[in-house]
């Protein structure tokens, strides 16, 4: 499979059941917020992908911090992007 599919399969689902929940506010079409749930996922699959190739050598918590970090970012570019900024 590649990345773009598992991106589409993982990301469009994402996408759609923040739209749903509402859980965040958003005058954003679904398209871009595919696009920036898809990114994100993106990343965080990148970060383990290169730890795992790596050889594990750096702890996984320090993983952990940096995923939650790009949540962080991406939802607050979301919220930008959201308020018209």
């Amino acid at each position: 499979m590649s990345v773009d599919v598992a991106l589409d399969r993982i990301g469009k689902p994402l996408a759609e059941e923040i739209k749903r929940r509402e859980a965040i506010s958003l005058s954003m079409s679904d398209e871009m917020l595919q696009i920036h749930v898809s990114a994100l996922v993106g990343f965080i699959l990148g970060a383990y992908g290169a730890w795992f190739k790596g050889g594990m050598a750096v702890p996984l918590e320090d993983i952990f911090d940096m995923s939650g970090r790009l949540i962080d970012v991406c939802i607050q570019e979301i919220d930008q992007i959201g308020e018209g900024r």
